[in-house]
């Protein structure tokens, strides 16, 4: 096995220069998933130092700066909602994969907690699995591996983690051909005492002498030389080459710049939130100062001597012009302070919620745009169903470890029908077209369900039986769009469709969410 050497003044350990540009777009969204300790132990970088602010001043400025996350939160819901359902194998998927994914990282976790925690790393603009499989001697056959329970696993690897890679146009394909990544382990060092040793995995796509392709694997570490300089140097005994192939390294996207590589696509919401960070620091400190007032005195001699203040004690002073008082801050600028971060607040609201919104191309009625989503899909569908797309490619290949063929792997079923947000205006429209006769009280409530305004355990049927012995109880009372749509329009904040000017809203004939008296 040829061992590759390395002369130039680069080591195995430089990222390629793609990675530093995306190291520094994700520098910001990081700190912020890291809270209000990564921010404050950021420093200056994210909360700026005033030109005459002393040391002290500033560290206490710092220890009472707290991060309001809305850039976490944000990620974190937006996850939420893709996995708000089970992620689960489709049911031509072999029996043997479908085990695998109850446990596919070997550590415990199935394909739906595995996937949800890529996901979120995947808000970084891409993230990585490496379908890997244990090493076992040379020409154990599969009955072997299986007796031993040798089968294919997934590795997460962090975006921080995947710090070079190189690729080629083969047979019309792009085609990942050399990664690097960087690994650590915790080793025991002595009885009682640990160390940490830092690892570069190489992957290099090799072709045979008869065309055929196998990934070579290298795993280098650090080592102290004989003039006391760090070097790299490359483990045989963890070395070798992998009976596959490929590279078995898949990319998961969120905002695709280029193969292999992505950028954070909440950039904007992360800047708003390090304004705020900033904001809500000054905002501290001028209640940190307003809760103080200024003692101010005037007059009281001059004698130098110190006054005490406090009860039991006289302030005596010789001037007719002598005046001893409290000067307290006005708090207007408290009160501007505050607005600000309201303002700031809404704002990332709306930021956090845009991903979620369902954009068509065209110009459309009201109603299609209320209620026609079939064919739209807002900026976290096209996530979730590139989540799908990567996973399904994680089965092929690792079926391609046991020898099945391409193509039988099976698939992922992943939800991309939850909480759609168009123009905000669905719930009175879906109101007025069924005032209108046009749609049914049986499709309103699922457009409701749709929506996420209704939960998804809604069951129409129970809801009728609720409204007829409802009817009962309360004869004469009809139970029409108000019972049911219109508190939740007012719930909402907009205008109940029951008392809307318009002939539809307004019309006796109208049908009613409820049954025919």
């Amino acid at each position: 096995m040829p061992m590759p050497t390395d002369t130039s003044k680069a080591n195995v350990n430089t990222p390629c220069l793609a990675f530093n540009a995306m190291e520094t777009a994700r520098e910001l969204p990081r700190t912020l998933m890291g809270g209000t300790v990564a921010m404050r132990m950021a420093g200056p970088k994210y909360l700026p130092k005033e030109p005459a602010e002393s040391d002290q001043a500033y560290a206490i400025r710092q220890s009472l700066s707290v991060l309001y996350n809305a850039y976490k939160k944000a990620v974190i819901d937006l996850a939420g909602k893709v996995f708000s359902k089970a992620v689960s194998c489709k049911g031509e998927t072999p029996a043997d994969i479908l085990e695998w994914c109850e446990n596919i990282d070997l550590a415990g976790r199935d394909l739906h907690s595995f996937a949800h925690s890529v996901f979120i790393d995947a808000f970084f603009g891409v993230s990585y699995i490496m379908v890997d499989f244990p090493r076992l001697a040379v020409g154990r056959t599969l009955d072997e591996e299986r007796k031993v329970g040798a089968r294919p696993y997934c590795v997460h690897i962090k975006c921080e983690n995947l710090i070079a890679w190189k690729s080629e146009r083969i047979n019309g394909v792009e085609t990942l051909t050399s990664a690097r990544i960087r690994e650590s382990s915790v080793q025991p060092n002595g009885d009682f005492g640990e160390t940490v040793v830092n690892s570069v995995r190489q992957l290099e796509l090799l072709t045979q002498k008869d065309g055929s392709k196998k990934c070579q694997f290298f795993v280098w570490q650090e080592r102290t030389g004989k003039d006391g300089e760090k070097i790299w140097v490359i483990i045989p005994e963890l070395s070798g080459v992998m009976s596959i192939g490929f590279i078995p390294l898949v990319a998961i996207y969120t905002d695709r710049t280029d193969f292999f590589a992505g950028m954070p696509p909440l950039t904007d919401l992360a800047d708003l939130n390090a304004l705020h960070w900033q904001s809500s620091s000054d905002q501290q400190r001028i209640l940190h100062f307003a809760r103080f007032p200024l003692l101010f005195a005037k007059a009281l001699g001059d004698d130098g001597n110190q006054i005490e203040i406090g009860p039991s004690r006289m302030i005596r002073a010789s001037s007719d012009q002598a005046d001893i008082k409290y000067v307290e801050h006005s708090g207007h600028a408290i009160g501007s302070g505050k607005e600000a971060l309201d303002a700031l607040e809404e704002q990332m609201g709306r930021m956090a919620m845009a991903p979620m919104i369902v954009g068509r191309a065209g110009t459309i009625t009201a109603t299609e745009k209320a209620i026609d989503t079939s064919e739209a899909h807002s900026t976290l569908q096209a996530w979730a169903l590139k989540l799908a797309d990567s996973l399904e490619q994680v089965l092929q290949y690792m079926g391609a470890w046991v020898g099945l063929a391409p193509g039988n792997c099976g698939g992922v079923n992943i939800d991309t029908d939850y909480g759609l947000f168009t123009s905000g205006l669905e719930l009175p429209q879906l109101t007025q077209a069924f005032q209108a006769g046009l749609l049914s009280k049986e499709t309103v409530w699922a457009e409701l369900v749709r929506r996420g305004i209704l939960s998804d355990d809604f069951d129409p049927v129970e809801e009728m039986a609720r409204m007829e012995n409802d009817q009962r109880q309360k004869p004469g009372a009809a139970l029409g769009a108000g019972s049911v749509v219109d508190k939740m329009l007012e719930a909402s904040g907009h205008k109940s469709a029951s008392t809307d000017s318009t002939p539809a809203a307004s019309s006796a004939s109208a049908p009613q969410l409820g049954v025919a008296s």
